[in-house]
């Protein structure tokens, strides 16, 4: 006689599951960090030996010509320049007043709107845009080694009028959705057209014509420098540069509408937020007062755009709806979030705080078949 025998059992497994970064979520690429953190010292800086330097200028001194609102270009080209002697690079206008201009590449005083010092191994190069009759005299460029000095001197000359005669003003703000109008007059015989430093103007939304730019519902991306380029025809070009800050309501975006946590887990909640003016922040629960830093288990930070409300050994009382706000004068927007409990997992206390078994339950089944006399 022939049986089928069926055996049928129940296996349990149980997974141990890191809680660490429960919501389950990768925040890390949301955020970017800094690296300009410096510690401070007062170790002072060691002194160089300027002995060990054996250094000339090799430019000779020049007579410069050039024409009214043009770029001024001064060249000062050392033999080998160490990078660590920049800043003994010295640039200044002779003169009662003896202007300083620049130290290494720093620009001073005046001159910080239109002038750019550029340092290499080959030395120095002073550039001083939109050239008026008072830029006209002596430059001189220097290079300070303890007591010995190497300088050469510059006679600059300016000629004619200004190829851009008026412009609109220097910074303009502006509503996101209005029209920007910029307004370049050149001076006769030359051609003047805008250009935006920070990307191409859109097509179908600009209109350029003698002079004069229409952007048609300027949008919050399309703020930046504008440029205006003259030119003569002579190879003479001058440009002057407009600052365009659109100002635009807060927007609040929220990367997760849900989040699932357990008691005793740690759960963080991310918003990010544009406006300009930059709005302030606030985040309330389930309609209450605002959350404050001095919460002990509920910590409030900022990154950039992002904004994070940390719960740390979350209870059931933290579970419900979450609204991250931002303020303006421009008006208000809000991004929700809900914090759920996890029910899929179960804790054991037993088990370190950051992490918890997950319980796998498998049913199987079988059969053999077996012969009886």
């Amino acid at each position: 006689m022939k049986h089928i025998i069926r055996f049928c059992g129940v296996i349990q497994i149980w997974n141990l599951r890191s809680l660490a970064g429960l919501p389950q979520s990768d925040y890390s690429s949301d955020y970017t960090y800094d690296d300009d953190d410096t510690v401070d010292t007062d170790v002072d800086s060691p002194k160089v030996d300027y002995s060990s330097y054996n250094i000339k200028i090799i430019t000779k001194p020049k007579q410069i010509q050039v024409a009214a609102g043009t770029t001024l270009r001064l060249p000062c080209e050392v033999d080998n320049l160490a990078k660590e002697l920049y800043p003994n690079v010295i640039w200044t206008k002779k003169g009662a007043s003896h202007t300083i201009i620049a130290t290494g590449s720093t620009v001073l005083g005046g001159y910080t709107e239109r002038a750019k010092v550029n340092l290499g191994k080959q030395g120095s190069s002073l550039m001083i845009t939109l050239a008026q009759k008072e830029d006209a005299g002596q430059y001189k460029c220097s290079l300070e080694l303890g007591d010995n000095r190497k300088e050469i001197v510059h006679q600059v000359t300016v000629q004619g009028e200004s190829l851009i005669q008026s412009i609109s003003p220097a910074s303009i703000r502006i509503n996101k959705g209005d029209d920007l109008v910029l307004s370049c007059n050149s001076s006769e015989e030359t051609t003047a057209s805008w250009t935006r430093d920070d990307g191409s103007l859109q097509e179908g939304r600009s209109s350029q014509k003698e002079g004069i730019l229409t952007l048609t519902g300027i949008q919050e991306e399309e703020g930046g420098t504008y440029s205006c380029t003259a030119r003569d025809g002579k190879g003479g070009e001058a440009v002057k540069q407009v600052e365009v800050d659109v100002l635009f309501p807060p927007k609040v975006t929220v990367s997760e509408i849900v989040i699932h946590a357990i008691t005793g887990d740690v759960a963080q909640l991310l918003c990010k937020v544009s406006g300009n003016p930059k709005p302030s922040m606030s985040w309330t629960k389930n309609g209450e007062g605002e959350i404050h830093q001095k919460d002990e288990r509920r910590k409030i930070s900022s990154k950039s755009n992002k904004h994070t409300l940390t719960i740390s050994n979350v209870v059931e009382d933290d579970l419900g709806e979450y609204i991250c706000s931002a303020n303006s004068n421009l008006g208000v927007d809000q991004g929700v979030i809900n914090l759920s409990e996890n029910t899929a997992s179960l804790s054991i206390s037993l088990l370190p705080s950051t992490f918890s078994l997950v319980l796998t339950t498998l049913v199987f089944c079988i059969s053999t078949k077996s012969s009886f006399v």
